[in-house]
């Protein structure tokens, strides 16, 4: 696989977790994070995730940057797959730039191994910088784009 892979909502381009070693770990025995930006959030790039979780891994951290004011059914009802697909979660929210806020997040979590990003916002510098940091970092980058 290469490390930063762009996946669509269809597609899955991350590897089956004993294929994959990152940071030294195998990705099934980690965590992946999932990034998403909640001012863009979309119910198409979260129905991609269970399935891509169930390949990967059985636990997921997911960080919401910049969350909805409002409380998103989108949001419950991916929520709710994820607990029927046995996949262990944690929810965390902060106000914030994605790309950094994700960076702090790995950097404190070292439990992370594999990092997939939601947004459906157009490439920018900013963002290939973040994935090259993480990849530098070791983690397989996926973006999950609706």
């Amino acid at each position: 696989m290469a490390h930063g892979a762009i996946l669509g909502s269809a597609q899955t381009a991350l590897p089956r977790p004993e294929q994959a070693v990152a940071a030294g770990r195998p990705l099934g025995k980690g965590v992946a994070l999932l990034a998403l930006d909640g001012e863009r959030l979309k119910r198409e790039t979260l129905s991609s995730v269970v399935q891509l979780c169930r390949q990967i891994t059985h636990r997921m951290d997911i960080l919401m940057i910049s969350p909805p004011k409002e409380p998103l059914q989108a949001l419950g009802k991916f929520l709710q797959a994820l607990e029927s697909a046995g996949i262990d979660y944690r929810l965390t929210s902060t106000e914030g730039d994605l790309e950094e806020e994700t960076l702090r997040y790995v950097q404190r979590r070292r439990q992370i191994s594999v990092v997939l990003i939601g947004s459906d916002r157009e490439r920018t510098d900013k963002m290939d910088e973040t994935f090259g940091r993480l990849r530098e970092m070791g983690y397989p980058v996926g973006v999950l784009m609706s």
